[in-house]
């Protein structure tokens, strides 16, 4: 997964690279090897539609971008809350001009789904008042973010 994307930022002018992924819910027979069927090249208004439209995921392990895109924008990702890659994408995606987004056979990332013990599977078995809060804060800020970047039309952005 990492050799194709790679590839794919050394071959078009990107500063994001999004991918899809596979769930497994346990790894007992060898993976099967990632096909890449099509690269979508998509503006970041398009990208930011996706995100919050659902068709693009937010998760911090669902796509690469450059450094520089982080250090020159100072996005961090916030301290001591739980989901804290949603509105962190919000913040990388608006930060970019261009995107790939790789579609494929197999991947190209597995995911192994509710593995005991992870943060995750417990967060989403056991909602607790704090990772409500942590939700609250992250879409408040997520929103403020994506609204002072004036990179949506208010409207799209009031609706989501």
């Amino acid at each position: 997964m990492i050799d194709t994307a790679l590839a794919v930022f050394n071959n078009i002018s990107i500063d994001l690279v999004s991918f899809e992924s596979e769930l497994v819910s346990c790894q007992k027979d060898p993976l099967p090897l990632f096909k890449l069927t099509n690269i979508d090249i998509i503006e970041k208004k398009e990208l930011l539609m996706r995100l919050l439209s659902k068709k693009v995921m937010m998760t911090a392990w669902s796509y690469i971008a450059r450094t520089r895109i982080l250090l020159d924008n100072n996005i961090l990702f916030p301290v001591g809350k739980k989901f804290e890659d949603e509105n962190t994408a919000a913040k990388i995606f608006s930060s970019i001009n261009r995107a790939a987004i790789l579609r494929g056979k197999n991947g190209p990332y597995f995911y192994l789904q509710d593995r005991q013990g992870s943060i995750m599977t417990e967060a989403h078995n056991h909602a607790s008042l704090s990772q409500l809060d942590d939700r609250r804060y992250l879409f408040k800020d997520e929103y403020l973010f994506l609204k002072q970047q004036n990179s949506l039309p208010v409207n799209y952005l009031n609706d989501w």
